[in-house]
């Protein structure tokens, strides 16, 4: 049986070295160097954090640096 497709979304990526979703609002972020490369996240307006609050680009907590982001996809609808 193959699988029901409900809907389909396109990802549109951003460079973070262009532009920056508005403070606050959760995104999906891309850290290549990250154990989990693509995630939830967040840019406070100066740095960047995963949904858990941790923050990414230091050595204490995600050492890994966000290069892209992509708005969250609507879901099915």
């Amino acid at each position: 049986m193959s699988p029901v497709i409900l809907d389909q979304e396109i990802i549109s990526w951003r460079a973070v070295a262009a532009e920056v979703p508005d403070a606050d609002t959760t995104v999906l972020v891309c850290a290549p160097g990250a154990d989990e490369p693509v995630w939830l996240g967040y840019y406070d307006g100066e740095d960047w954090y995963a949904d858990t609050g941790a923050g990414y680009g230091n050595e204490d907590e995600i050492a890994a640096e966000v290069t892209a982001w992509a708005p969250i996809p609507k879901g099915p609808g």
